[in-house]
């Protein structure tokens, strides 16, 4: 009797073992996801950024072309004037 119950400890703690060994295994594995998640989230940002900066130089290279366009156009006029 006392061999069939050491046997079944046994299991159990192969079991255990195993268990505890498949766990920590997917502990890694997600550990190693959110590293490699937050890696591609902080390069987004960046993209992200760098792109919201040229859409803002592009803006104001815009608006500034439009304001000497008009300063010319102001200028023709009041050299026809004249």
């Amino acid at each position: 009797m006392k061999s069939a119950s050491m046997l079944e400890i046994q299991k159990r703690d192969q079991m255990i073992k195993k268990l505890s060994a498949d766990l920590k295994k997917e502990r890694d594995d997600a550990k190693k996801k959110d590293s490699s998640l937050q890696k591609y989230e902080a390069f987004y940002r960046e993209v992200k950024a760098r792109s919201a900066e040229k859409a803002r130089q592009r803006q104001q290279a815009l608006e500034e072309q439009q304001q000497k366009k008009k300063q010319q156009q102001l200028q023709q006029k009041r050299s026809n004037h004249l």
